[in-house]
């Protein structure tokens, strides 16, 4: 039996309803998500992985409804992602609450994601802005196809990729995670491998550098958990190696039209993605949740989580 929330916002300009999302819904939520590919990529991809219910989604969706319209959509649990109209924001995050959801990321577009944030502040909750990174999308690659110097991920290498993944998770949280979720991370790794979606540069037994597509959409693909070994940083690398899965995504299917990955908000990223000829679409900051009563304890945990859907 399905439950329905309701909440009398005081901003809210139309009665709307909250509702759990089940897997009969994927039709008009996809639709909703349809009407902007990029912005929705990473939302759209976790659907059609695990559809609108699955355990590795580590939370539940729920649909914000105007007059029986679908007008918003959320994944709340491990992360928030939101989707769709500015009404909805003060229901999810009311919602987020309700289920007493982890939150480690909220991502999203940057008013977006301050708006929830300050929903979620209304209601007792606490969030740190960790940093801000932009969102680039290539509609064509720069250059030729030339032999790829990445090659697709096997089963062989899960352990080293595994160690890889971590290093970058630990690098950007201060959580390795093969100590806190050994087991479920490893799992999602080889997932991620198992859909021919990681590709590495192995060099003496060690990860030289891997980069991931972690969305697989008909129209738009969203690239992530690019890494470098420290030991190969400052050698130039991403500018010979991260055009590999990009092509090969636009050379996948001819039908799909834009590649897109999201990166710190610095000075180098501007020229790096040039060179690959992406453009800079959108500034997403990350922000980090936890409830305000375990917030100061837990701090140094969150001081700068991985902008990335959580593995």
């Amino acid at each position: 039996m399905r439950t329905y929330l309701a909440f009398d916002h005081p901003q809210s300009i139309t009665p709307g309803v909250l509702r759990e999302l089940h897997e009969e819904d994927q039709a008009e939520v996809m639709a909703l998500l349809a009407t902007n590919p990029v912005q929705s990529v990473i939302l759209r991809g976790l659907i059609l992985d695990h559809g609108l219910c699955g355990a590795e989604l580590r939370g539940s969706f729920y649909g914000y409804f105007v007059y029986h319209q679908l007008v918003g959509v959320a994944l709340i649990g491990h992360q928030l992602i939101t989707f769709g109209a500015e009404e909805a924001l003060p229901y999810f995050a009311q919602q987020a609450v309700a289920v007493k959801a982890r939150g480690y990321l909220m991502l999203g577009p940057e008013a977006q994601v301050e708006a929830l944030w300050q929903h979620l502040a209304q209601v007792g909750r606490e969030t740190r802005r960790v940093r801000a990174q932009r969102l680039y999308v290539c509609q064509k690659a720069s250059g030729k196809l030339e032999r790829l110097q990445l090659l697709r991920a096997n089963f062989a290498e899960l352990d080293v990729i595994t160690d890889a993944q971590a290093e970058m998770a630990l690098e950007a949280s201060g959580i390795d995670p093969r100590l806190t979720d050994l087991a479920g991370f490893r799992h999602r790794v080889a997932e991620r491998i198992e859909r021919k979606r990681v590709w590495v540069k192995i060099e003496d037994g060690k990860v030289v550098f891997k980069a991931d597509l972690f969305s697989d959409t008909p129209d738009v693909v969203y690239l992530e958990g690019i890494w470098v070994h420290p030991a190969y940083r400052q050698r130039g690398g991403p500018r010979r190696h991260r055009p590999a899965p990009a092509r090969q995504a636009h050379r996948h299917r001819a039908r799909r039209r834009a590649v897109a990955g999201a990166a710190p908000d610095d000075r180098r990223t501007p020229a790096l993605a040039r060179c690959h000829g992406a453009a800079r679409r959108a500034r997403r900051p990350a922000r980090a949740g936890l409830s305000g009563r375990h917030a100061r304890a837990h701090r140094s945990r969150v001081e700068a989580p991985r902008l990335s859907p959580p593995r």
